[in-house]
């Protein structure tokens, strides 16, 4: 198959399967933009020519850390992906506890509230979360939004998982309520739902990644 692509960019396909059995082939064409140098510019394709992705690409370990990468090949894509990976920067270089971090583009909207490092402490009313310690940078990932797995209790055969974000930080389970004081809160969540317990499985992970 020879794929003409025109400007700086690359080209490959692969055999998809779908469920049926039936085979297809996966033709993927990749280009670069570049963001503008002032601002109300428009955006420009870039002499850069990107590498196309094959499999995921992890952060660390593919069984215990965030998807940075998604392979470009997958079978169906009926929608465009809006994938951000970055990281939340204190305003003018002073560190701060907590800012909040938005991505905009067209008419969708997100935005991640972003935490120094946190533990609960013990207080009046049982136990709440530290102040955050303050930062310069903080990289957004699911990697440290709300989830993980729960090692709390060395007699825990299976450590149980959070099923909405394995790869997270700070859920742990109701049955280790008793041993989760200095334990670290997410550094990512959704300012319109903070935790408010390590055992709440009602909390949404919240970054701009790809979450696996």
């Amino acid at each position: 198959m020879h794929i003409d692509l025109k400007g700086a960019g690359t080209a490959g396909f692969s055999i998809g399967i779908d469920p049926s059995g039936r085979e297809h082939v996966v033709v993927v064409a990749k280009r670069r933009l570049q963001f503008p140098t002032l601002s109300g510019e428009i955006c420009s394709w870039s002499p850069e020519v990107p590498t196309l992705c094959t499999s995921d690409e992890f952060s660390g370990d593919p069984e215990t850390s965030a998807v940075v990468f998604e392979s470009d090949f997958a079978l169906r894509k009926p929608y465009c992906d809006v994938v951000l990976n970055g990281a939340a920067y204190a305003p003018k270089g002073v560190p701060t506890g907590q800012i909040y971090a938005s991505l905009r583009c067209g008419g969708i909207k997100k935005t991640v509230a972003v935490f120094g490092k946190r533990v609960w402490e013990q207080s009046v009313v049982g136990l709440a979360a530290s102040e955050p310690e303050p930062f310069e940078r903080q990289v957004i990932s699911y990697d440290f939004a709300f989830g993980g797995t729960d090692t709390l209790d060395p007699g825990d055969t299976v450590p149980g998982m959070y099923p909405a974000n394995t790869v997270g930080m700070g859920w742990h389970r109701w049955g280790n309520r008793a041993l989760v004081e200095g334990v670290e809160l997410p550094r990512c969540e959704d300012p319109m739902n903070l935790v408010t317990a390590a055992w709440d499985d009602d909390v949404k992970p919240c970054s701009f990644g790809p979450l696996a």
